[in-house]
């Protein structure tokens, strides 16, 4: 049998621990802000990174875009055999729109047939979402 004392001093430390692990309630969900704070975007992965252009179509809803759309600047490989036609045009695809524009940027060689490029434009205003469209 344990003396009272120890069990009054469990009882604290079970105590202080139940106060301890209390959630700490928040002020309520941030407000939501216009995505007029989005000046760059950034796809620095350049072996996929326009396979991934796709996620801004429809992404920003137009009625709450302020001011102009942010740069996107897509780096990829361009191989000696491949153009920077060819790979404006796998883009395009990818957003289902026109880019107007466009700046490539020669980064630097990978290896001797490779370069790394860096394909920079703003976002087409055919990405955006329009209002009556529904959300998936």
């Amino acid at each position: 049998m344990l003396p009272i004392g120890d069990v009054a001093g469990q009882e604290d430390a079970s105590q202080t621990k139940k106060r301890n692990n209390k959630k700490v309630k928040s002020s309520g969900p941030l407000p939501v802000k216009p995505w007029e704070h989005i000046d760059h975007v950034l796809m620095n992965l350049p072996a996929s990174a326009l396979q991934f252009l796709d996620c801004f179509s429809g992404l920003i809803q137009k009625r709450y875009w302020k001011g102009s759309l942010p740069w996107i600047h897509c780096y990829c490989f361009i191989r000696s055999s491949e153009t920077e036609e060819s790979i404006l045009c796998e883009a395009q695809n990818k957003l289902n729109a026109k880019i107007a524009e466009p700046i490539f940027h020669r980064v630097r060689d990978v290896a001797p047939n490779k370069a790394m490029f860096c394909l920079s434009f703003r976002l087409p205003v055919e990405c955006l979402k329009e209002e009556t469209e529904d959300h998936i």
